[in-house]
């Protein structure tokens, strides 16, 4: 299948924004990617281009910047103050919002850093850039939607040598859409919940919470709540262990990482005709609310015939337990009531491969470029099992 002058499932080796500028317009399901970080360290064989400035000024750069235009050579991350990095960032992004379906989510991990005392910026050293919430904000005003922070949590974070503030052991994920509308699948994603009750109403039945140890309805309002032991809605904090790999890259994508973000963004299979996603249809459980013509008064006699009425509702349709969500259909999402397509997963700074691994291992097709033809061996290595095919633009 080909995508422009792209073949899907395929890597590129080329600079991620001209890249970008070949494909069309609303074809990628989702983005799932980590840019370089700024001012962390200096990307051996990627190749410096030219940022903003005159395209028809015959540049003669000094220090890296054109006098006459005030063009930029160099590569991203490597920017001598934070302020060019946030601006060419946001600029590769709008070319991401392109080609991102009005469907789809755009997810970015990014690291913070310290501001050093060569920065062009007016900030004193040692003091934290907060680049992730620059890059957003700026993205923000660019047009894109900020659904959600999300932090990842690691465990086995790298250690520090410092001893005036505490370790560096999180990043940020941010979930970005181009619309106010968009497909996501939370039921692909649920966790296991925590703890029995979040805020238990008194009353509660003897017994009854032993038996609610399996997920609960979706609908379920017995004691105030929707959250018990079994499943429920993704959490935006995940506590996940970075992944090393034999290779050298320097940000491995743990898969645990990345996996989830593909199976809420994509449906497993798509229209072949629009490419838009096919939806769920998740089992609506009506019988767990007591009896619908009994009205209950907020006290604690009554929380107790309500959940006795509502246990009494499940046993006599067969369930000890409130029966967890399940999936007894699908439905598509436009008109042509087709399926036979795969969704496409993008990652224009794609390192080792590791989107390109889960994407295929979950169905999907996939799109990887990079600027270092250096990481061409290990994403060869990595991800030759899946016959995938490695080309160069």
């Amino acid at each position: 299948m080909k995508l422009g002058q792209f073949e899907v499932s395929g890597f590129y080796t080329g600079n991620s924004f001209e890249l970008l500028k070949l494909l069309p317009d609303n074809s990628i399901h989702t983005v799932i990617t980590s840019p370089p970080y700024y001012s962390l360290r200096r990307y051996v064989g990627a190749q410096p281009i030219v940022w903003g400035g005159d395209p028809n000024c015959n540049h003669e750069f000094v220090s890296d910047f054109c006098p006459n235009c005030d063009a930029w050579k160099g590569v991203l991350g490597n920017e001598p103050g934070w302020k060019l990095y946030v601006k060419h960032l946001v600029s590769i992004c709008a070319q991401i919002r392109r080609v991102l379906r009005p469907d789809g989510i755009f997810w970015m991990n990014i690291g913070d850093t310290w501001s050093k005392q060569q920065s062009l910026e007016e900030i004193r050293d040692k003091n934290v850039l907060g680049i992730p919430w620059r890059v957003a904000f700026a993205m923000q005003e660019d047009g894109w939607w900020l659904r959600s922070e999300c932090i990842w949590v690691k465990p086995n974070a790298m250690p520090e040598s410092v001893k005036d503030r505490p370790t560096d052991s999180h990043e940020q994920v941010f979930m970005f859409t181009k619309s106010n509308r968009y497909f996501y699948d939370w039921h692909a994603v649920m966790e296991d919940a925590e703890s029995e009750y979040r805020k238990p109403k008194p009353g509660i039945p003897e017994g009854w919470k032993q038996s609610f140890l399996t997920t609960p309805p979706t609908n379920f309002k017995g004691c105030g709540s929707n959250e018990f032991v079994g499943k429920r809605n993704r959490r935006d904090v995940w506590e996940i262990n970075t992944k090393s790999y034999k290779g050298a890259h320097y940000a491995v994508f743990p898969k645990e990482l990345v996996e989830p973000l593909i199976l809420c963004s994509t449906s497993d299979r798509v229209c072949g005709i629009c490419g838009a996603p096919r939806k769920k249809i998740i089992e609506k459980t009506d019988f767990g609310k007591g009896d619908s013509n009994t009205k209950y008064k907020d006290d604690e006699q009554s929380n107790m015939l309500r959940l006795s009425s509502t246990k009494q509702a499940y046993r006599e349709h067969g369930f000890e337990n409130p029966p967890a969500p399940r999936v007894v259909g699908f439905e598509s999402t436009c008109e042509h009531n087709d399926d036979t397509g795969r969704a496409i997963v993008l990652d224009p700074f794609f390192g080792s491969g590791t989107i390109g691994e889960a994407a295929q291992e979950n169905g999907r097709f996939w799109l990887g470029f990079d600027v270092n033809p250096a990481y061409l061996t290990q994403q060869r290595e990595r991800t030759s099992q899946l016959s995938i095919s490695m080309l160069t633009l």
